[in-house]
């Protein structure tokens, strides 16, 4: 394990909150995660906003 390698984290913002940043194994919610995983299949996206209007970001 390399100790320059810096983990992906994420800025969920849940409506009418401040944002959170979290690392992915940090997200036990399985919706979230699958938002997540979406995001990273795609290098282009960097950001999702989900029907009940979390917002999750690459941070």
């Amino acid at each position: 394990m390399n100790a320059n390698t810096t983990e992906k984290r994420y800025e969920i913002t849940f409506p009418g909150q401040a944002p959170v940043q979290l690392a992915k194994d940090q997200i036990l919610s399985p919706t979230l995660r699958r938002a997540i995983d979406n995001i990273e299949r795609e290098p282009a996206r960097v950001g999702v906003t989900l029907k009940n209007g979390i917002r999750i970001n690459v941070a």
